[in-house]
């Protein structure tokens, strides 16, 4: 989580590129119901992609 010291702005870019990398370290797909919480997310951001298309 972001911690409550870091109050410079991130771009959008940095923000996905942090979320991304933190996605892959902790592994989320090892715990189920986390996982799950991850997927409906990951699918909302698809749908987001697709209406841009």
């Amino acid at each position: 989580m972001l911690s409550s010291t870091d109050s410079s702005p991130k771009t959008p870019q940095k923000r996905i590129t942090e979320v991304t990398k933190r996605l892959k370290q902790s592994q989320l797909w090892k715990h189920p119901q986390k996982w799950r919480k991850a997927e409906t997310l990951l699918k909302k951001l698809e749908a987001l992609l697709e209406d841009n298309q």
